[in-house]
């Protein structure tokens, strides 16, 4: 017993506060890092006005609350410390040649979700609290505010090289680090304590939009989780809702670019004002039905329907 992992026998309970200890510290040492080490090469005030700045923080976060937690969460469930791992914590069950069909798929969804996502989103801002609710409404819509001020500016240079580096630090660090801790340990350990694959999915979802306090564009991201989640189920495996994630992401970046570099005041657009859009919606929501239907269709040809953890 002394070589089994350290999980083994551990009930759910002490799982879940182990890995909500590493967010905090994760958390807490990225953010003291971030403003310690940002500090030597900026000054205190600029971290939130240079794109360089909020980079290197979002970096950080990103590795701190996300990737280290959940990396060290599944070491624990694959492995004890007075062990070596045969094999380091990582993707060892990815096969693209088996999942080539499937993302070429989840690359054509993913510029039809955009509208349909982009929509909803829309929609998701025109929802207001009952009066009673003001306040917090307020400090939800300024949240949501200085977010978007943010991305504003880390998007709004014309340089190519700021392109890639959005690409880089908005599109494939997220897809990583947030598939691994989301898909990879939180659905996982709903999966386990549920036995209903379904529930752990929204469930999963729900946190993964929360988690991000945008409030006004909650239901898009629980759309996006969702769909996410069934991915990693239906593969048993983090490639495809990693790669939707980063296509998700990266797409809108390349659009927010030519945008930006084409359009004035591209800022001010709605797309409820596109003439047409609700046809469009309408033929991208069955053009996305039939895609991920054959995604589903795709998979089970590899893999049973029952869910077991990612071999990761």
């Amino acid at each position: 017993m002394e070589n089994a992992p350290f999980f083994e026998g551990k009930p759910p309970v002490y799982k879940f506060l182990l890995l909500i200890l590493f967010v905090i510290i994760g958390f807490s040492f990225s953010n003291i890092l971030a403003l310690l080490l940002a500090g030597l090469f900026w000054d205190q005030t600029q971290i939130t006005v240079l794109p360089e700045a909020i980079r290197f923080v979002l970096l950080l976060s990103s590795l701190g609350v996300f990737f280290l937690p959940a990396y060290l969460y599944l070491f624990l469930e694959k492995n004890n410390f007075s062990k070596t791992p045969k094999k380091p914590v990582l993707f060892t069950q990815i096969n693209l040649k088996e999942h080539k069909i499937s993302i070429i798929i989840i690359g054509l969804i993913s510029i039809f979700i955009i509208l349909v996502i982009g929509l909803i989103g829309e929609w998701n801002q025109q929802l207001h609290f009952p009066g009673s609710l003001q306040k917090i409404e307020n400090w939800m819509r300024a949240m949501e505010d200085s977010n978007q001020k943010t991305i504003e500016l880390l998007t709004s240079s014309p340089h190519i090289g700021n392109l890639f580096l959005n690409l880089f630090f908005m599109a494939v660090l997220p897809a990583i680090c947030e598939e691994l801790f989301f898909r990879g340990v939180i659905q996982n350990f709903f999966i386990s304590i549920t036995k209903n694959k379904h529930i752990a999915i929204m469930v999963t979802a729900i946190i993964f939009s929360t988690i991000h306090f945008q409030f006004f564009g909650f239901f898009p991201r629980l759309i996006l989780g969702i769909y996410l989640g069934y991915l990693a189920v239906w593969s048993e495996s983090l490639l495809l809702p990693i790669l939707a994630h980063f296509f998700h992401n990266g797409i809108s970046l390349i659009i927010t670019y030519i945008t930006n570099q084409t359009i004035p005041n591209s800022d001010e657009l709605n797309m409820s004002n596109i003439s047409g859009i609700g046809m469009l919606f309408v033929i991208s929501c069955v053009i996305i039905s039939i895609g991920i239907y054959y995604i589903y269709k795709e998979q089970r040809k590899y893999r049973h329907l029952n869910v077991k953890t990612f071999n990761i």
